[in-house]
């Protein structure tokens, strides 16, 4: 009976989860209520607050829930590039990661939501430090990264690895706003190596 009852609770939590991605995808975080998750679920107000505090608290378990078991083992592949083949390794793994992003649709609606919401939403304070704490994971991430790269003499001189690493996750986040805007004219997931190897050219050496 427990057990039922636990399960009845985790398709509650995830009936909700899926109407709050679609909800927020289509009319944004700000303008999309409590009550329209509520309905769209088939459930009523008070199953929310059983689940969840607010739409901050929604914003981050459908990041936790579709977005970081799948982007999670990438990130922690980019912190730990081989030393032999630092470059090839970095170019495949951001490949990968772009694919993700752009192919599966779970995990691009929760990168979306957040990248386009963090602003605005009610509890902005919340989910801002939410956001910090995830951009600083992948900074932390390509500043290891990059001094792999550095350390195999592929880094420009003149370059910090805490430099490089903060220009591409301004660059990498910019990729994927266009995508997500559908502006540009360009497929990231057809052009996604070039755009890579644009921002690479201009910080690796020439050696």
């Amino acid at each position: 009976m427990m057990r039922r009852t636990r399960e009845k609770a985790e398709q509650t939590r995830l009936a909700l989860l899926e109407s709050a991605v679609r909800l927020f995808a289509a009319k944004g975080v700000t303008v999309t209520t409590l009550n329209e998750i509520a309905s769209d679920a088939g459930v009523t107000r008070g199953a929310i607050y059983w689940h969840f505090n607010d739409k901050g608290d929604i914003i981050r378990a459908i990041w936790q829930t579709y977005a970081s078991p799948r982007l999670l083992p990438l990130l922690e592949r980019i912190g730990q590039l081989s030393p032999e083949n630092p470059v090839q390794d970095f170019e495949e793994i951001v490949r990968d990661m772009l694919a993700l992003v752009v192919g599966d649709a779970d995990v691009g609606l929760a990168v979306r939501i957040l990248l386009h919401n963090v602003e605005t939403i009610d509890c902005n304070i919340q989910i801002r430090h939410f956001f910090v704490e995830i951009r600083e994971n992948f900074l932390l991430a390509l500043t290891q990264a990059f001094s792999v790269i550095k350390a195999r003499g592929a880094l420009r001189q003149a370059i910090a690895p805490e430099f490089a690493a903060r220009g591409f996750l301004i660059f990498f986040t910019g990729l994927l706003e266009q995508h997500f805007l559908k502006s540009g004219g360009l497929s990231l997931q057809e052009h996604a190596p070039a755009f890579i190897d644009a921002y690479l050219y201009g910080v690796l050496s020439e050696g």
